[in-house]
């Protein structure tokens, strides 16, 4: 296996956990690089290649671990703005709510949430990555919908999706009227 290549197929997942976790860029860097490191170290250990992105994922998940302990409670970031979690990239209006939304969800509930919904990693997988049992990972998943329901609606940013802007819909009323003047 290619060391370049599977370090820049895990980067994006993996910096999406340690800020799940909460760490600023500068611990996630530390923590991917330490899990990288640690993975390369023990490769000759897995077992079965195909679990390589699930195995990573554990790494990852007790490197950012051990180094949130290691670090000043006060500089764990519980909540964190978007503008830190995609630094150098043009938010549009979207996208950025999107992410505050997340980035405003407990610990608890944002890395089962980032796991499975952004990482993709299955219920069963991301259960055992976090050590949770499946049934409490489905009740953090289904609690992390709940709270970004919420923000979402109190946002209002629920009534600008799928708006069926005015200008189509003149066009729209216009054929329709037009097709009802021709039916008998």
């Amino acid at each position: 296996m290619n060391t370049k290549i599977w370090i820049k197929a895990a980067w994006g997942v993996a910096h999406r956990m340690g800020r799940a976790y909460g760490l600023s860029d500068a611990d996630t860097e530390d923590a991917m690089q330490e899990s990288f490191i640690q993975a390369y170290m023990q490769l000759k250990q897995l077992k079965r290649p195909r679990a390589f992105q699930k195995w990573l994922a554990t790494i990852m998940v007790h490197t950012c671990y051990h180094i949130q302990k290691r670090i000043q409670p006060e500089e764990i970031q519980e909540t964190m703005s978007a503008a830190e979690f995609t630094p150098g990239f043009e938010n549009n209006n979207l996208r950025h709510v999107l992410e505050q939304a997340i980035l405003q969800l407990p610990a608890t509930y944002r890395l089962p949430f980032v796991l499975k919904e952004l990482n993709g990693y299955s219920l069963k997988d991301t259960a055992q990555i976090l050590h949770l049992s499946t049934v409490n990972t489905k009740i953090r998943l289904f609690r992390a919908r709940q709270i970004l329901k919420r923000y979402l609606q109190q946002s209002h940013i629920a009534e600008e999706l799928l708006v069926f802007e005015a200008p189509r819909c003149e066009a729209l009323t216009q054929r329709v009227m037009q097709t009802i003047h021709h039916i008998p």
